[in-house]
């Protein structure tokens, strides 16, 4: 939370008791030579306890900021040899976050998203040469955000995430 007398410094506290239930499942598979299949399922509640206050507000069941109702992540990789000691490959994956709230009075919230990533690459012994895309569809969103009074428009300040980034790596291995 930010601290109002000191304008770019930030505070913790207590806020009181909270509770947090889930459930995770991730699965992966090799269908087929050179496929490598995986995904992910992820349930959360967690909330505050009653009685639980913030600042003089009771937040008691509502949710606790910064952790989304659900995740889900999922994708695959084929790779397949090129020459003795030198590996192709191609990933696609995605990854989607639930909805979760910026405060613990839960008045401002990012809405359920999806982020895409793609690498296409080859690996020898001992190099490697890799192009990548991340957030391939360009997806906006904000994940991270703070209450901040009257100086912020929404009354929240927050980082937007990050765009569409596309890189190559290239690597040595001793």
């Amino acid at each position: 939370m930010p601290n109002p007398l000191a304008p770019g410094s930030f505070f913790v506290s207590n806020v009181g008791s909270a509770a947090s239930k889930g459930v995770e499942v991730e699965v992966s598979a090799r269908p087929a030579r050179g496929w490598d299949l995986f995904a992910g399922a992820g349930y959360n509640s967690a909330q505050f306890l009653s009685g639980s206050a913030s600042g003089g507000v009771n937040v008691g069941g509502r949710h606790l900021p910064f952790t989304p109702d659900f995740t889900f992540n999922g994708g695959a990789q084929y790779s397949f040899e090129v020459a003795k000691d030198t590996t192709a490959y191609a990933r696609a994956e995605s990854v989607t976050y639930g909805r979760y709230f910026y405060n613990d009075a839960n008045g401002a919230a990012q809405t359920a998203y999806t982020l895409a990533n793609f690498r296409v690459g080859v690996r020898g012994k001992h190099w490697s040469a890799e192009g990548w895309m991340r957030n391939a569809f360009d997806t906006d969103y904000v994940p991270m955000a703070f209450p901040f009074g009257g100086l912020a428009p929404s009354g929240f300040l927050g980082e937007a995430g990050a765009p569409m980034t596309m890189g190559v790596t290239l690597g040595l291995r001793f």
